[in-house]
């Protein structure tokens, strides 16, 4: 089995994406269920990080969840800027990441099963 972490805040968009059925998607929405995700004994194929959420933002998860561990991260935002930041401050600490424009829950899902049939795509950019 193959674990996706998605902190998003909209469980809406989980229904928009399928996966391949070896694919275990948890889906986490508030701070605290992030902490206890990623406080399991998983080996994460995959975080999923929404940048825009209400209660919490993607820069918070960076800083206070992502930043200590080695998952690979793609970052789920029409936001940018704020996705290049974040890409930054992952980078600094040498975690994993890219950054996925959402246009349309498509675009979500090949990136997914790109990354998913290509472990290791995912990589520290050397700007």
């Amino acid at each position: 089995m193959r674990w996706i972490l998605w902190i998003d805040d909209q469980p809406s968009r989980a229904n928009q994406v399928t996966f391949p059925p070896d694919v275990m998607v948890i889906f986490a929405h508030g701070f605290e269920q992030v902490k206890y995700y990623l406080s399991l004994s998983i080996t994460w194929e995959l975080i999923l990080l929404d940048h825009d959420m209400p209660l919490m933002n993607g820069w918070d998860v960076c800083v206070h969840c992502l930043i200590q561990k080695s998952y690979p991260v793609v970052i789920v935002s029409c936001n940018i800027p704020a996705s290049d930041r974040m890409l930054t401050l992952l980078n600094e600490y040498e975690v994993p990441c890219t950054y996925c424009p959402i246009t349309d829950p498509t675009s979500l899902r090949d990136l997914v099963y790109h990354l998913l049939a290509n472990p290791g795509a995912i990589k520290v950019r050397k700007d």
